[in-house]
């Protein structure tokens, strides 16, 4: 076991245009990707929480000094900047980092985003600090210019950067490091520019819904409690029960939930056991309290926009199939089962015509 510190379906037709670089967004997706963004708002709140070191005030009258820090979600159709903030640890050992978002002044979270995603630079890495910097100076021009030193700032691309080959991959990182040290001066050591994993996509969205719910206040005696087994079943801890949670990004899904006793895990298949990892939220080693066994697997290839651009081809090449190439033109467009009836759009597909076995 790994340790760890730290579609809608109505009626419609669609005009599909091959090897086009530019497409139209159905509204439903829109608005997918919008509630999708709302939780990469809290989840990356953990990044910092699994990461950062708890400090402790050295003088317990003296007014809490506001550290900052800065994170870069890279992920499949945009990359985001999220600010944050957060007090001196109280020393309540029970307590977590009351790390909160930096607000504007209508009382929103202060996010920036550019688009596309960061995996766009693929064949133009030259330019992918470019391509960060605005996201880069809003952050500058945010965060108090004498905190800069000692601000972290953390780049984490998700499943859009993995699906590039690690040439591609590796000319981006580059790009982005030598550009963010000639140009800025946050905290920026060589682990915080990193490709994640489905693994840690999937053990972050379940400290965010857990979060919300206050499922981690592990001293909490309210709501429902259970006893867990942590530390191999060497302790029991009780605390609130948590949730499971299913994530769908751009590009890949994310399921993750907690395993409290070791009867469960002996129950798991062996393959589904290499899956379990441990987490310890908490400001020693170890910490019973806040410490977290999951399951957590990843589905690359599955998220919202891949599956649509799946259905998109399968429409496309069945038609082909059963009826000519159809879709080309706004007099031949393909019907889709699975629109509002009577929508009618524009949208691009790819199709590996080398390994293709339909004739077209």
């Amino acid at each position: 076991m790994e340790r760890l510190w730290y579609k809608w379906c109505g009626g419609g037709y669609t005009n599909i245009l091959l090897f086009s670089n530019t497409s139209k967004t159905e509204n439903i997706w829109r608005l997918l990707a919008v509630i999708f963004s709302i939780l990469v708002v809290v989840f990356v709140i953990f990044i910092l929480l699994t990461r950062q070191v708890y400090s402790t005030s050295p003088e317990s009258g003296n007014t809490p000094e506001a550290h900052y820090a800065i994170v870069l979600d890279a992920g499949s159709s945009g990359t985001r900047a999220y600010l944050y903030t957060w007090p001196e640890h109280s020393g309540d050992k029970h307590e977590l980092l009351k790390i909160s978002p930096i607000l504007q002044q209508d009382g929103e979270p202060l996010v920036s985003k550019v688009s596309p995603g960061l995996s766009s630079m693929a064949n133009t890495p030259d330019n992918s600090f470019e391509y960060m910097r605005p996201l880069l100076q809003f952050a500058s021009d945010n965060i108090p210019a004498d905190k800069h030193k000692e601000t972290p700032l953390y780049i984490l691309a998700t499943a859009g950067m993995r699906l590039l080959d690690k040439q591609q991959q590796e000319a981006i990182l580059a790009n982005l490091n030598k550009g963010i040290a000639l140009n800025f001066k946050f905290y920026f050591p060589a682990g915080h520019l990193e490709i994640i994993s489905g693994k840690q996509e999937g053990i972050y969205q379940w400290l965010a819904i857990n979060y919300v719910l206050g499922k981690l206040e592990s001293h909490s005696k309210n709501g429902e409690l259970v006893s867990v087994e942590v530390r191999g079943g060497q302790e029991m801890v009780l605390r609130p029960r948590t949730v499971g949670a299913l994530d769908m990004g751009g590009a890949s899904l994310q399921v993750a939930m907690e395993i409290t006793t070791n009867l469960q895990l002996e129950g798991m298949k062996e393959e589904d056991k290499s899956q379990v990892v441990e987490i310890n939220l908490g400001s020693t080693s170890p910490d019973p309290e806040h410490t977290y066994r999951l399951f957590v697997t990843t589905f690359l290839g599955f998220g919202a926009n891949q599956a649509l651009a799946r259905h998109q081809r399968h429409l496309f090449l069945k038609a082909a199939q059963t009826s000519g190439v159809q879709g080309l033109d706004p007099e031949h467009r393909i019907s889709d089962p699975c629109r509002p009836l009577g929508m009618k759009d524009n949208v691009s597909i790819s199709l590996d015509l080398a390994n293709l076995a339909v004739d077209l």
